[in-house]
């Protein structure tokens, strides 16, 4: 595992206050335009945020850290891992909750991850961001990094797995998908809608709102396996990325397909899938934004019941980047096929 060349700070705040770690990783939320033509750039570092939100110190004892500071297309699956190693560390070292701040670009995608491999089994973790940068006027920044803590410290945000904290509104990462690139009200959660809000009595969440899934224990040394996804209509492009460990000289170790409807594809590519479920699993998802994949409706080839037939899994109500990420760490995991239906069935819609 790679380790964070940072400067930590020591925790700040009223004693007796509850401990929480901000992990700062970039994005909008650390991003200042300094005039010079070049635009907004991610500069600031974690102990810059708390400083742009003075009432942290009232909530909680804060320590501000900075594993790198990166725009949110940086923020890779490998980064991710070493986010979460970082987030078990703080545990054992005692915190009471640990926030996590990236850019929203690939907020929902790092969100996920963490909440598959169990970091908030715990203590809370809550990831938030920003849509307007700090020298934007209304910039979002500082009150999604107050209402995060505030989340974090509910007593009813234990055991709800990752959360989201964005506008005023709690989100859990398996639901959650960033819907408008500029509106501050840019995340929504599909299909069953936003867990909570952050309100001036305190936060609320419905109750009973559970993880459906978590990863069992996996091996950090083993390399990451290489998951493409693609779109299910286009025959030459899916030999194309099939074949590609003969051009790149990497193994394809899985491939998710996202189709049109309940999660229906061509014929064409439909016999491909059988011939490459030999090799690797093939998980199928759908374009669609809401409603899912289906299961036991339609029956034509390329319907979901010929796929499973033919040996895909379905994705559910994950979004095509979400099943890459639980089909990448699964598969790191050692996960076998029969695992692999179980974890995705676990995201099925009924």
């Amino acid at each position: 595992m790679g380790k964070f060349d940072v400067k930590q700070s020591p925790f700040k705040g009223g004693a007796g206050l509850p401990k929480v770690k901000i992990l700062s990783l970039g994005g909008t939320i650390a991003c200042i335009d300094r005039g010079d033509g070049r635009g907004a750039q991610p500069t600031m570092g974690a102990e810059d945020l708390v400083r742009t939100a003075p009432m942290l110190g009232s909530l909680a004892q804060i320590e501000a850290v900075s594993p790198f500071i990166l725009s949110s297309a940086e923020v890779s699956l490998a980064r991710r891992i070493d986010v979460a190693e970082a987030i078990g560390q703080a545990v054992a070292e005692g915190v009471d909750a640990v926030i996590v701040t990236q850019g929203t670009d690939t907020l929902e995608d790092t969100a996920f991850a963490l909440d598959l491999l169990g970091v908030a089994q715990g203590v809370p973790v809550v990831v938030t961001g920003a849509m307007r940068h700090a020298s934007l006027p209304g910039a979002d920044g500082p009150v999604n990094l107050v209402d995060a803590v505030r989340v974090a410290l509910a007593p009813a945000a234990r055991g709800l797995g990752v959360l989201v904290v964005m506008a005023g509104q709690v989100h859990g990462a398996r639901f959650v998908r960033k819907v408008h690139t500029r509106s501050v009200t840019g995340f929504a959660s599909s299909p069953f809608g936003a867990l909570g809000w952050v309100g001036e009595d305190g936060v609320t969440l419905a109750p009973g709102v559970k993880p459906p899934f978590f990863l069992p224990p996996v091996s950090w040394e083993t390399p990451l396996p290489w998951v493409i996804a693609l779109p299910g209509d286009d025959p030459e492009l899916f030999d194309q990325v099939t074949g590609g460990d003969q051009v790149t000289g990497r193994e394809l170790s899985g491939l998710v397909l996202e189709g049109v409807g309940g999660g229906h594809v061509p014929v064409s590519i439909a016999d491909r899938v059988e011939a490459l479920v030999t090799r690797i699993p093939v998980v199928v998802t759908t374009r669609v934004e809401n409603g899912g994949t289906l299961s036991r409706t339609y029956g034509y080839p390329g319907s979901e019941l010929d796929l499973i037939a033919r040996g895909a899994v379905m994705g559910g109500w994950l979004t095509t980047a979400k099943a890459r990420s639980l089909l990448t760490l699964s598969l790191r995991a050692g996960m076998g096929r029969t695992a692999l239906a179980e974890a995705f069935a676990a995201y099925s819609v009924g």
